[in-house]
């Protein structure tokens, strides 16, 4: 949106055109209308507006001042968590009520709901179970304060996000709307770790790494611009089918892990959403560490991802997962 005075003489324009409307004036020029819509909806407050769809990857690099990783994003997932079963009847219904119906973006939004929801609430779950473990085994003395419990993460629907940047020597107002957001703190603080993009329909993940790499990025340069000492942020990019996974870490590498598909690799990809909604708990705000449950997995070996369930704001939970040099991307 223009500033000062431009600003101000558009919203007349808009303003003396659909007044001539009301009035069913012949004043009314459709082009006129069209042109300054046009130009309302592509300038803000602060400058014009610059959306994802306009940028290639080497742009959004630039924008956000990332670089690329040279090594593929190996996520150490000795120990995977089983699809549940409650979700997956609920997509094998989906799968036989609209077989033979195309693929669509409600399709796509519908299993990638359900799969985030199932994976996040395990999550809580599990952080409720350690924090009332933790509070029931504790020291009974009264000079032993009870263990205070992270706070609780939130999934958010079409979260708008923008930041200030520099296009072709120009500054704009990067704008964009992320299908689904973790958030961990309020958006002042803009406390979120993870962006999830949901593709058009099936076969195109990758199509929507742009749009949700440029979403990372405004994440993490905003929180670099905060003096956050932790910056790293996850994203997801999914069309049901397959689930491609981003990482940005502190010193503004971008990782890339091999994208998996739900139907041969269902337990890789729930346990790394899980994996990210546990960083997401222990980046929350807290005084108190807590130790992790004894949890089995499949093969009756102890699970754990961390050795706390907290971890400060000032750690990147990535700084441990270094890429071995058989997986570099050259």
């Amino acid at each position: 949106m223009p500033t000062g005075s431009k600003f101000c003489s558009l919203r007349c324009r808009l303003s003396q055109i659909f007044i001539s409307k009301e009035s069913k004036s012949p004043k009314l020029d459709e082009a006129e209308v069209n042109n300054a819509l046009d130009e309302f909806e592509n300038h803000g407050p602060n400058g014009p507006t610059l959306s994802a769809g306009s940028l290639t990857s080497q742009d959004v690099l630039s924008l956000f001042k990332l670089e690329e990783a040279k090594h593929r994003w190996n996520i150490d997932l000795d120990h995977l968590y089983p699809v549940p079963d409650a979700l997956l009847r609920v997509l094998e219904d989906i799968q036989y009520v609209t077989k033979g119906s195309p693929p669509n973006e409600a399709l796509t939004r519908t299993k990638v709901n359900l799969i985030l929801i199932s994976c996040i609430a395990a999550e809580k779950r599990l952080v409720d179970q350690v924090t009332s473990q933790a509070a029931n085994t504790g020291d009974n003395r009264p000079s032993t304060p009870a263990p205070v419990p992270p706070a609780p993460v939130q999934l958010q629907f079409e979260s708008k996000l923008t930041y200030p940047v520099e296009f072709n020597g120009e500054k704009r107002l990067y704008s964009g709307i992320a299908d689904y957001s973790l958030w961990y703190e309020s958006a002042s603080e803009m406390g979120l770790n993870l962006v999830v993009m949901e593709a058009k329909k099936e076969y195109t993940a990758q199509l929507g790494e742009v749009q949700c790499l440029s979403y990372m990025g405004v994440v993490h340069r905003s929180r670099k611009t905060m003096g956050k000492a932790n910056s790293s942020v996850y994203g997801i990019c999914s069309d049901g089918l397959e689930f491609r996974f981003l990482h940005i870490d502190n010193e503004s590498r971008v990782l890339r892990a091999i994208p998996l598909r739900w139907d041969f690799e269902g337990k890789e990809i729930v346990s790394r959403i899980r994996f990210i909604i546990r960083i997401a708990i222990e980046s929350s705000p807290t005084t108190t560490p807590l130790r992790p449950l004894a949890v089995q997995n499949e093969r009756g070996t102890p699970f754990k991802f961390y050795p706390n369930v907290h971890r400060s704001d000032d750690d990147d939970p990535m700084t441990d997962l270094r890429p071995d040099a058989d997986d570099s991307l050259e």
